[in-house]
């Protein structure tokens, strides 16, 4: 779950967590900061209102020092559930696989003997100790001076290498999750220029198609016509904001087209699905 991309996920997931931890006493937060100068590195675990362990390590890998702040947690005595807000750290323990910094801390002590739940939350969540952790993390890799930073994680499962890939293509928005399927499926064909409508079908089907607007039938007919400008179909265009720089037709179709709001999309879908309803099957 991407900051930014994926934040609603985001937030219920920490909601869910918040409550089902409010009432948990024996629950940990490990969390880590890096120095910005050196190789060093500070880690702490804290219940909610105390550090708990405490702890500086050579490394310039944030992704070994949240796991060393992971394993000083999972050793600390009469508690049931860590939490982290690495998701390297997380996955790296759910598979079994971690630094061997970490190891060497799991090996000094004996298994608690009972099961130890470790969960993944988003940093800077609502789930409360998060935050405190992270404080005296940052308090501890005596940086707070300069301002709180984000661990630079590095990228290493074949799903978040895909998603990083296809997030940096993206150049236009999602639709909108209040839109239907057949709205949703209307705007990406919108946004790709493959939706049916007459300069496209006559580059398809000359002899079959003109390229006149089957609404108005004085202008060609290309998406942005269509869909931004015609005053003949039954739906109203959508409207431009009031700040657009220029108002020509162009300048407003590149306007609308990324366009995250609802009412802009569902504007686009509508008049869309009445531009499919003149063809007929070509959806």
């Amino acid at each position: 779950m991407t900051p930014g991309k994926d934040d609603e996920r985001r937030n219920a997931r920490a909601k869910a967590l918040a409550e089902k931890l409010e009432k948990n006493l024996r629950v940990t937060y490990a969390d880590a900061s890096l120095r910005k100068q050196n190789d060093r590195a500070g880690v702490v675990v804290t219940c909610i209102d105390r550090i708990t362990v405490s702890a500086s390590l050579r490394t310039k890998y944030p992704a070994i020092a949240e796991e060393v702040a992971v394993a000083l947690a999972l050793v600390q005595p009469s508690m049931d559930t860590v939490i982290t807000d690495s998701k390297t750290a997380y996955g790296s323990f759910r598979r079994g696989v971690f630094s061997s910094v970490a190891r060497a801390i799991l090996s000094k002590f004996k298994p608690p003997g009972r099961a130890v739940e470790l969960e993944w939350v988003p940093a800077h969540s609502q789930v409360a100790g998060d935050p405190i952790a992270h404080y005296h993390a940052v308090e501890m890799s005596i940086r707070a001076e300069h301002g709180p930073e984000e661990l630079p994680h590095p990228v290493t499962s074949f799903r978040d290498i895909t998603q990083m890939y296809r997030e940096g293509r993206c150049r236009l928005p999602q639709p909108h999750p209040d839109l239907t399927r057949t709205q949703q499926t209307i705007l990406r064909q919108a946004q790709t220029g493959s939706l049916a409508h007459p300069v496209l079908l006559n580059d398809m089907y000359p002899a079959k198609h003109v390229t006149l607007c089957p609404f108005c039938k004085i202008e060609n007919g290309p998406l942005s016509h269509i869909l931004a400008e015609c005053t003949e179909l039954k739906n109203p265009p959508p409207s431009v904001p009031s700040d657009t720089p220029n108002s020509q037709p162009l300048e407003r179709w590149e306007t609308l087209l990324p366009s995250p709001a609802l009412p802009s999309q569902r504007a686009l879908t509508d008049r869309g699905q009445e531009l499919l309803d003149t063809y007929g099957s070509h959806n």
